[in-house]
C-alpha cells in the first residue's frame, strides 16, 4: 500500500513538472488567459491648450462641436487657432459619428491626431453608445484628460462610476427649474453644466456657479450676436459648432468684464463682528454678500456649532476643547471679539437666519460651509440636520479633508452636496492629483497665491471654476475683481455692496426702424447692486444687427473704469398679418427675450423652482 501511494505521489510530480514545463514554452497571453488581453493603453497627458489673444478678462474656454467632417477636418483653422475641447459624438462601435450619424472614423485614430492639444469630449446618447466607450476604454485606451457627455444624466454617473478618474458634463435643453439641474448634475459626477443660449442669462448662470458648477453655453450660430448672446451672461465656456468665430469675437472685443465677482464673506465679517457669529451674519448679508463661508465642529455630545478653531480659546472669554466639552458647557462662554458679546451658533441657528433672510429679501445667500473637523462621523450628523431643515438647495461645502475623512464620507452620504477641496493642489501637482481630484467630484477652492492665469487657464478648460482664499484688505478684493477671479472669499466683503453685480437692458418690443436705437446712442439699463438695490443709467449703444425678424442691439455700460456688457436687447419686427402674427412671432422668440428693469432677486425667485430634497 505505502509503495502504491508513492507510486501516484511520484506521478503527480512528474506530471506537475510536465505541466510547469510545457506552460513555460507557451506565450505569456496564452497562460494568463483572456484577462489580460483587455488591460488598456493608458494615456495620462494632460493636453496643452492653444491660449486666445483676446482682451475680455478671464475669457471663457472654447468648444467645438464636430458636427460633421468639415468641423473635424478645420479643429485647426488657417489662423492657427484651436479650441480647447472638442466634442465627438460616438456611436456603438466606438467610432466618431456627424450629427446625422455618418461615420467620420475611429475614436481611436481621432484622439490620437489630437496630439494633445484638444481636450476630447465624448458625447453618448444611449446605452450602447456608453458601453462601447467604456469597452474601449477598458480594452483599448484609457484616457485620463477626458470628459464625458450627455443629456442623460444617468449615463455620465454609469460612466464616471466606471472611471472616476475623468470628468463629467450634463447638457440640459431648458432651465425653468434650477436647484434639480444642481443636485442631478452633481449626483452624476458632473462639475460642469451646458445650458442653450436662450436659458444664459446672468441671473441662471450665476444661480448655477455659485454653487460650484461651470456653465457652459451653447450658442445658437456663429453670429455676432449669437456669440455675444452666449457669453455676457458670465458663464465659463462657450460651445459652438464654428469656434473660430467664438475666437473672432473674443479677439475683437474690448477689456470687458462678461462677470462679477461671488462675494464670500469669510467667517461672515470678521473686522467689525466676532467671527462665525449670528450678529456679523446678519450683517454681511445686509450688506452685499453672495455667500458666507463658516466653520464647523463637533462636540462631545454631537452637536455642531460654527467656530474656526477646535478650541475656544481664541474667539472666546473661556477655554477648552470642542470635541471634549458639551454643547451645554460651551454656552457657558461668549464670543468676545467684538461687541455685542454672544453665544457661539450651532448650524440650526445660522441655517435658520440664512433661510429667513432669503425667503425676506428674494435672496440667494449660499453658505459656503467649512468642515474643520476630522471626527469621522461628522457628516452623519450634518446630513440629519440638513435633512431636518430641508437646507440642500442654499449649501456647499468645503473641507481640507480631502481622502482621510470627510470628502469620502460627502460623496457617499450625500453626492448631490457640491464640494470643494481646500486641500492645497498646486499648479505643479495638477496633473498628478487631478485624477484623484474628478474622483471626489470636487471643484478646486485655492489659497489666491495659487491665482495665476496659466493655472485659471487649466482649470477652466477643464470645467472648473476658480475660488480663491483669503483676500484680507478690500484693495485686495477689488484687484481681484479687476483680474476676473469669480470666487473671492475675503475679509471685507461690505466693501462690494454698491458695486454692479448684473446689467440688464430693457424689455424686447414690438417696434419699427425709426424708434431702434442706434448705434452710438444710448439705451436705459437697469444696473442690480450687490446690496440689491436697482437703479436705471444710460447705456451705451455699441452695435446694431438687423435680420428680417428683429434688431439685436447690443448694450455696455461704464463705471469705475469696468466696462460691463448686457445680454442683446430685441427689437420684434411687426409680422405681417396684424397683431395676431406679432403676438405668435414674439411667443415663439420669447426664449430669447432678455427680460430687464426687474431686480434679480425677482427673476432668481422665478427661476430657482423646483423640490429640494430632504477654512482658513
Amino acid at each position: 500500500m505505502k509503495k502504491r501511494i508513492f507510486g501516484v505521489r511520484m506521478l503527480i510530480c512528474v506530471l506537475g513538472a510536465a505541466l510547469f514545463a510545457l506552460c513555460a514554452l507557451l506565450p505569456t497571453r496564452s497562460v494568463r488567459g483572456a484577462a489580460e488581453e483587455t488591460v488598456a493603453e493608458e494615456d495620462r497627458t494632460l493636453a496643452a491648450t492653444y491660449a486666445p489673444e483676446t482682451r475680455l478678462v478671464n475669457a471663457p474656454t472654447v468648444v467645438a462641436d464636430v458636427t460633421s467632417a468639415e468641423r473635424l477636418a478645420a479643429l485647426t483653422d488657417p489662423e492657427g487657432r484651436s479650441p480647447a475641447s472638442a466634442v465627438f459624438r460616438l456611436d456603438a462601435q466606438a467610432n466618431v459619428v456627424d450629427a446625422q450619424g455618418a461615420s467620420l472614423g475611429s475614436f481611436y485614430e481621432i484622439y490620437k491626431s489630437l496630439d494633445h492639444k484638444i481636450i476630447p469630449i465624448v458625447r453618448l446618447d444611449g446605452a450602447a453608445e456608453a458601453d462601447a466607450f467604456i469597452s474601449f476604454m477598458k480594452s483599448r485606451l484609457f484616457i485620463l484628460d477626458l470628459a464625458v457627455l450627455s443629456e442623460d444624466a444617468g449615463l455620465v454617473k454609469r460612466v464616471r462610476g466606471e472611471f472616476p478618474e475623468i470628468r463629467g458634463i450634463v447638457e440640459y435643453r431648458d432651465a425653468d427649474e434650477l436647484y434639480p439641474i444642481v443636485r442631478e448634475s452633481t449626483e452624476a459626477g458632473a462639475m460642469t453644466v451646458i445650458l442653450p443660449q436662450k436659458c444664459a442669462d446672468a441671473v441662471t448662470v450665476n444661480y448655477l456657479q455659485a454653487r460650484f458648477k461651470t456653465v457652459w453655453v451653447r450658442a445658437e450660430s456663429a453670429a455676432f450676436g449669437d456669440v455675444a448672446d452666449a457669453l455676457f451672461g458670465g458663464a465659463y465656456g462657450v460651445v459652438a459648432e464654428d469656434f473660430s468665430a467664438v475666437y473672432d469675437f473674443m479677439e475683437d472685443t474690448e477689456a470687458v468684464y462678461t462677470r462679477n465677482i461671488f462675494n464670500v464673506g469669510h467667517r461672515a465679517l470678521p473686522k467689525k463682528y466676532n467671527e462665525n457669529g449670528l450678529t456679523g451674519l446678519r450683517a454681511a448679508m445686509e450688506n452685499g454678500v453672495t455667500h458666507v463661508e463658516l466653520d464647523g465642529h463637533l462636540t462631545k455630545d454631537k452637536r455642531i456649532v460654527v467656530i474656526h478653531d477646535d478650541t475656544i480659546t481664541a474667539a472666546t472669554n473661556g477655554t477648552g476643547t470642542i470635541s471634549s466639552m458639551t454643547y451645554e458647557q460651551l454656552m457657558k462662554y461668549d464670543l468676545d471679539l467684538h461687541e455685542p458679546h454672544e453665544k457661539i451658533p450651532t448650524l440650526e441657528e445660522v441655517i435658520d437666519v440664512i433661510s429667513g433672510y432669503n425667503a425676506e429679501k428674494g435672496a440667494d445667500v449660499v453658505l459656503v460651509f467649512e468642515i474643520k473637523d476630522d471626527q469621522k462621523d461628522f457628516v452623519q450628523y450634518m446630513k440629519a440636520i440638513l435633512d431636518e431643515k430641508n437646507f440642500y438647495e442654499h449649501i456647499v461645502i468645503i473641507t481640507f479633508d480631502g481622502t482621510e475623512h470627510q470628502l469620502p464620507a460627502l460623496r457617499e452620504q450625500v453626492p448631490w452636496i457640491p464640494v470643494a477641496n481646500l486641500d492645497g493642489i498646486g499648479e505643479t501637482q495638477f496633473a498628478s492629483r487631478l485624477g484623484g481630484q474628478n474622483a471626489l467630484n470636487a471643484g478646486f477652492d485655492l489659497s489666491n497665491s495659487n491665482c495665476t492665469a496659466s493655472y485659471g487657464k487649466k482649470l477652466k478648460d477643464r470645467g472648473f471654476v476658480g475660488w480663491y482664499w483669503t483676500y484680507d484688505a478690500a484693495a485686495n478684493v477689488f484687484a481681484a475683481a479687476k483680474q476676473g477671479v469669480l470666487g473671492v472669499t475675503n475679509n471685507e466683503a461690505d466693501c462690494f455692496r454698491d458695486e454692479i453685480r448684473y446689467i440688464f437692458g430693457a424689455d424686447a418690443q414690438k417696434a419699427s426702424a425709426d424708434i431702434v436705437p442706434r448705434e452710438g446712442g444710448t439705451l436705459m439699463v437697469t444696473l442690480v447692486r450687490y446690496s440689491g438695490e436697482n437703479a436705471d443709467a444710460a447705456g451705451e449703444v455699441y452695435k446694431v444687427e438687423e435680420t428680417e425678424r428683429f434688431w439685436r442691439i447690443h448694450v455696455r455700460y461704464t463705471e469705475d473704469e469696468r466696462t460691463f456688457y448686457a445680454r442683446p436687447v430685441y427689437y420684434y419686427k411687426p409680422a405681417a398679418g396684424g397683431d395676431f402674427w406679432w403676438i405668435l412671432t414674439l411667443a415663439i422668440a420669447g426664449a430669447a427675450i432678455v427680460v430687464a428693469g426687474v431686480s434679480a432677486a425677482v427673476i432668481l425667485k422665478k427661476k430657482r423652482g423646483g423640490k429640494s430634497h430632504p477654512s482658513h
